[in-house]
């Protein structure tokens, strides 16, 4: 065959064939790049949005914990007794004072007198002289005369009596010394809810945690973020993201600044390469991404369920905890008309004390698990039931029509209850009181349906 024919009908195979083969793989891998950068680029939305949900929830859950950390020994009739005649200043320092930052890590510690004046500080471990107080009194003094405006609406007498649980505090975010810390207020009370206390007359701990490099330090542990650090200016720099650490106020106090990890774009800068170079295989590449795209997504959902569910369930017995009450029954409130009522059932069993006291904390959790489990079938599926925290249940009954389906839940509970628990550690016996509030106006909240509940309880 002549050479010029077999170049010509080359030509025209390449002109036919392999320029349209060329064009429409280029088509394709440009459409391909476009939605591949697109969806990466969501992804990274995503991704972000999931660590800055994240670490909104870690930081609450450290917040919890420096409260209860604290409630170790203010809520402690050692610490009353310490505080009562000749003060045992040797006492305080050891247990409020050096064992707060040798045991827990808190950074700064003060007993506020009755009349508002510092007994004792601690700084970093050592005690300093308690006039060091009125460097930080502007920063701290409204969050003490907050606590004891709680502390006189009722709710020291309510826990020193034993009709509440939940010792009154205050975890908040302030500047101390001119640096971002949580602090921790808490009214130094007894552990034997024997009603000796008047409110007014407490004195008050306070604890402060920085938001330094060593917190940062214990933040990454539980969240692996690259450059994590606090920062008081609102600048960021490129390839950062900041979360705003609010007060209870709402007042920017400082960000939490790190460097946001990427699934996506680290996936597009691997892939794209490749598929540019390796074209005849670019639709078994589609697929490999679409796969990888969608494991990446089902676990950043799963994550995202994880901590929903965390959020709004109660990690003992796996009820909804006091965030689902609330928003449920704000729900069944506005769903409410003149035909159908909602009642919302107090629960606090009696004598649980005793069985904690006797058998132990951990036959209490046991107590309480099998409590969730005897009132799970006693309601019907469209009920709610909720652990509001320590031996307090809540249950949410929607359309109601009479008084006495109410009675009848309540007598079947009442029943339920009052018989033998067979722990691990031996047989337990609790009753259990029931307040009950029912919707007769439409207009009612959530807050005054729990505040007539609560009072019915201790009525």
């Amino acid at each position: 065959m002549p050479e010029n024919m077999t170049s010509k009908k080359d030509w025209r195979f390449s002109y036919r064939v392999l320029l349209p083969i060329i064009l429409a793989v280029t088509v394709t891998l440009a459409v391909l790049g476009s939605f591949m950068f697109w969806t990466a680029a969501r992804n990274d939305q995503v991704s972000v949005s999931r660590q800055s949900q994240l670490v909104s929830h870690v930081f609450e859950q450290q917040k919890t914990l420096i409260k209860q950390e604290q409630e170790n020994v203010a809520a402690w009739s050692k610490a009353v007794k310490a505080l009562q005649g000749d003060i045992d200043f040797e006492w305080i320092e050891t247990n409020l004072g050096k064992g707060m930052y040798e045991y827990f890590g808190h950074e700064r510690s003060w007993v506020i007198s009755p009349d508002l004046n510092a007994i004792y500080a601690m700084k970093n471990g050592k005690t300093i002289s308690p006039d060091s107080f009125e460097t930080n009194r502007k920063e701290l003094e409204p969050f003490i005369n907050r606590l004891r405006e709680i502390n006189w609406q009722g709710a020291f007498s309510s826990y020193i009596y034993g009709h509440s649980g939940n010792i009154p505090n205050i975890v908040d975010i302030a500047m101390i010394e001119g640096n971002p810390a949580i602090i921790s207020l808490m009214p130094i009370a007894t552990d034997e809810r024997v009603g000796e206390q008047a409110a007014g007359k407490e004195y008050i701990h306070i604890v402060a945690e920085f938001l330094d490099d060593q917190m940062v330090e214990e933040l990454y542990n539980i969240l692996l973020l690259k450059g994590g650090h606090f920062s008081i200016n609102p600048t960021i720099a490129e390839g950062e993201v900041a979360l705003n650490i609010r007060n209870q106020e709402g007042k920017i106090i400082t960000n939490f600044v790190w460097q946001p990890n990427y699934p996506g774009a680290n996936m597009f800068i691997e892939i794209m390469p490749i598929l540019s170079v390796v074209a005849l295989i670019a639709i078994f590449i589609i697929t490999i991404l679409v796969l990888r795209l969608h494991q990446s997504t089902a676990e950043l959902e799963k994550r995202r369920s994880s901590a929903h569910h965390l959020a709004y369930h109660d990690a003992l017995t796996g009820l909804g905890n006091r965030a689902m009450f609330e928003s449920s029954l704000s729900q069944a409130l506005d769903n409410i008309d003149n035909n159908n009522n909602v009642a919302l059932l107090i629960l606090d069993l009696d004598r649980f004390k005793i069985v904690n006291d006797t058998l132990g904390h951990q036959a209490g959790d046991e107590l309480i698990c099998e409590v969730a489990k005897r009132l799970k079938p006693l309601v019907r599926e469209s009920d709610i039931i909720t652990r509001l925290g320590g031996d307090e249940f809540a249950i949410i009954v929607k359309d109601v029509h009479n008084i006495s389906d109410v009675e009848a839940v309540c007598a079947r509970m009442v029943k339920a209850i009052h018989k033998p628990f067979n722990l691990e550690a031996g047989q337990a016996f609790v009753g259990v009181s029931i307040g009950v509030s029912i919707s007769s106006d439409i207009k009612i909240s959530g807050e005054e349906m729990t505040r007539q509940a609560d009072i019915a309880l201790y009525e």
